[in-house]
């Protein structure tokens, strides 16, 4: 897949349903986005009716089986880039900045960046 994932939130919901418990038959998504969102059955099958159009979602019979045709980190990096390219002039540095000053890290969180940022140098 590319940076071109478009993922609304109703849509980003079912897949995260998808990525934890892996592939699943329609009726246990809806069981289960009822359990989370409060969704009812025809929302939840709208919804992977537009992943399906998409090809973000594969159909498999019997069952109406959901199989997940995008990987969470696909989504997170396409969505990242996204974010970084609309509000922070396309740079990965202002974004951390940003990022970095405006939320409460705990000493871990900071170590981990910091890691993160050493291996990068690294490659």
């Amino acid at each position: 897949m590319n940076d071109q994932i478009k993922l609304n939130n109703s849509e980003t919901r079912i897949m995260n349903v998808l990525w934890e418990k892996g592939q699943l038959p329609a009726k246990e998504v809806a069981l289960e986005a009822a359990a989370r969102y409060g969704w009812n059955k025809n929302t939840t099958y709208t919804i992977l009716k537009a992943l399906i159009e998409k090809d973000y979602l594969r159909r498999e019979e019997p069952n109406f089986v959901c199989v997940p045709l995008l990987k969470r980190g696909e989504v997170q990096r396409a969505e990242t880039r996204g974010l970084i390219d609309r509000l922070f002039g396309g740079s990965p540095a202002n974004f951390l900045s940003a990022f970095v000053e405006n939320e409460e890290l705990s000493d871990d969180e900071l170590a981990k960046i910091r890691r993160l940022i050493d291996e990068g140098e690294e490659r």
